[in-house]
């Protein structure tokens, strides 16, 4: 069964529904983020490859689709329902995936922003999401069910069960089957498929190594702990207590994000960006919402404060 997840957090703004805008379609649905202004993460509404990525000039020929303008992202979720679907994420601030890679619902392909076809802030910061049935460039509404063309994004999630604004983005699912993706032993040393894993280590900057095991015992040496000490046995296996340490700091990378500040990449490495953006919302609300030490621990006073539970082993 098709697993299905909003594009953007909890509590984002639709800001302008699909349909003739002004005189001319507008494509897709624009969201704005909880906080006007600031910028979030942006999820893949499903399982998918990502096709095309780059930067729209918002002229017949742009990147991605024609008329887009700004950083985007097309992702070919295959055929659902007998029709082929895909969905565009546009006026990105920031792409953190690549193209041919498989991505799963719920995760993490981008940071919403105002890019255009001039500078990285033509617009307020959204995202502009699309989904087209049926065809890989279009320029029009589908008029009909099943129809090539442009369908309403947001009332095609609904029909989902995901109601965007309301329902926060799904934890995405290990990949299906398993390759040797990175020179692996078999599949069975990991909780999650190797492919997953490769995937996983890339987007949080580890070289490939010759054996994915010695690419997964680096993560595991420089993972940090609440405590400050280190979080995990570095044995080279992804076994369920470094799955566990990697879900907790997708949560709390994602919970880092919604407070004022910087944002840093969701990406599963508890490392030093993590700890110091940790340290940072601390500082900003020491006295008020947090009534804790400054020593940049996502310990248990932190957790409560983000909202997020405590770290696996705490």
């Amino acid at each position: 069964m098709t697993t299905y997840s909003s594009p953007v957090p909890a509590r984002s703004r639709l800001t302008s529904p699909f349909g003739v805008r002004w005189g001319t379609l507008h494509a897709g649905t624009d969201y704005g983020p909880p906080t006007p202004g600031r910028k979030v993460s942006v999820y893949a509404a499903a399982d998918g490859v990502v096709s095309r990525t780059g930067r729209g000039d918002g002229g017949p020929g742009a990147a991605v689709v024609p008329w887009h303008s700004g950083h985007g992202i097309w992702i070919d979720h295959g055929t659902i329902g007998g029709d082929r679907m895909r969905s565009y994420y546009g006026h990105l601030d920031k792409i953190i995936v690549r193209v041919g890679q498989r991505v799963r619902a719920g995760e993490q392909i981008g940071v919403m922003g105002g890019s255009g076809a001039r500078t990285m802030s033509d617009f307020a910061v959204h995202l502009h999401f699309g989904v087209a049935q049926n065809h890989d460039r279009p320029v029009a509404a589908a008029r009909s069910l099943g129809a090539p063309g442009w369908i309403d994004a947001d009332r095609w999630l609904r029909s989902k069960g995901v109601r965007v604004g309301q329902d926060s983005p799904v934890t995405p699912a290990a990949a299906s089957g398993g390759s040797s993706a990175g020179g692996s032993k078999a599949s069975t040393d990991h909780a999650v498929p190797n492919s997953t894993l490769t995937n996983r280590l890339d987007i949080a900057g580890y070289p490939r190594q010759r054996w994915l095991r010695d690419r997964v015992k680096r993560y595991q040496e420089s993972q940090l702990h609440p405590s400050g000490r280190a979080a995990l046995v570095a044995d080279g296996r992804w076994g369920p207590v470094t799955e566990a340490h990697y879900q907790w700091t997708l949560r709390l990378q994602r919970a880092l994000n919604q407070w004022r500040g910087s944002d840093i990449p969701v990406d599963g490495d508890c490392r030093r960006v993590t700890i110091n953006r940790v340290r940072e919302v601390q500082q900003r609300n020491h006295g008020g919402a947090y009534t804790g030490r400054v020593d940049g621990v996502p310990g248990p006073v932190t957790c409560r404060m983000l909202g997020i539970p405590n770290h696996p082993s705490v």
